[in-house]
């Protein structure tokens, strides 16, 4: 091995342990920012699921959908109910 191949494995052994101190210095940090960012994509995701989920049961005060609706048709036969004579 000569003194040139020796100086190159020193120098890529030198890059290599300062790129490795680098990434392990700097994971800590990136660690805790990865799970608040998924922590907010978890919480977006499941506003957004829990907001379709209610729109399609409940539907909206001009077109009410699944249990509103149901709920209406379940008064209205309420209301026109004829109530029974006394003998």
């Amino acid at each position: 091995m000569s003194l040139s191949q020796k100086g190159n494995w020193g120098q890529r052994d030198c890059g290599f342990s300062l790129f490795s101190s680098i990434q392990n210095h700097t994971s800590a940090g990136l660690r805790s920012g990865q799970v608040v960012l998924e922590y907010v994509l978890l919480l977006v995701i499941s506003i957004l699921i829990g907001g379709i989920i209610m729109h399609t049961l409940v539907g909206t005060r001009d077109s009410p959908q699944g249990i509103r609706s149901s709920w209406k048709s379940l008064i209205t036969k309420i209301g026109q109910d004829i109530p029974d004579s006394e003998p």
